[in-house]
């Protein structure tokens, strides 16, 4: 309803509250209507030039595939997402996009680009000192794709990466349960 009150001047505010509205659909399970605000907002953002806007609200159209079990769509359209970023050099929140890519390419079982998608996400994330705080969550992962592969000396130096950025976290924090949750396939 907020939509509703704002001008032709307020097209940021207007934009938002559609992509607000987009996330509140996609949480109670309204999957069309989320990815048409979404779409919606980033025409907004399109016209407003708001770059990163626009990309937030393709990763949140390729969520609402991955949620729904169209894994090879979200695969499809993050491809074409990060070649899109990578041309406009859009590096922010690469590396997140490229962790992503690894979790849809386990779900089909293709473990080599797995493997590819948490090295880049891994370099992107290094380059990005916006991302540094996921850095634990890479090596974390990173560790259990070596361990769950027998290749336990690849593990080790990556379980022992993240635990190093472990002292920098918080151990009630959602990235710590992720990194102990990895540990457990070592």
């Amino acid at each position: 309803k907020a939509i509703n009150y704002y001008s032709d001047k307020d097209s940021i505010y207007i934009a938002d509250a559609i992509y607000f509205r987009g996330q509140a659909n996609f949480r109670t399970g309204n999957f069309i209507m989320s990815i048409n605000d979404f779409t919606l907002a980033s025409k907004f953002y399109e016209d407003l030039n708001e770059k990163d806007y626009v990309y937030f609200t393709r990763e949140s159209i390729i969520s609402i595939y991955g949620t729904t079990g169209f894994t090879q769509k979200a695969i499809d359209e993050r491809g074409k997402l990060i070649n899109d970023k990578i041309k406009n050099k859009h590096f922010d929140y690469l590396g997140d996009a490229y962790y992503n890519q690894s979790i849809s390419y386990n779900e089909i079982g293709d473990f080599d680009r797995e493997e590819e998608c948490l090295k880049l996400a891994l370099k992107y994330n290094l380059a990005d000192k916006s991302m540094n705080h996921f850095l634990l969550v890479n090596y974390a992962q990173l560790g259990k794709y070596y361990a769950v592969n027998n290749q336990l000396n690849e593990a080790k130096k990556y379980f022992e990466l993240a635990e190093k950025e472990i002292r920098y976290r918080d151990k009630e924090s959602e990235l710590y349960y992720r990194y102990q949750l990895a540990l457990s396939y070592y």
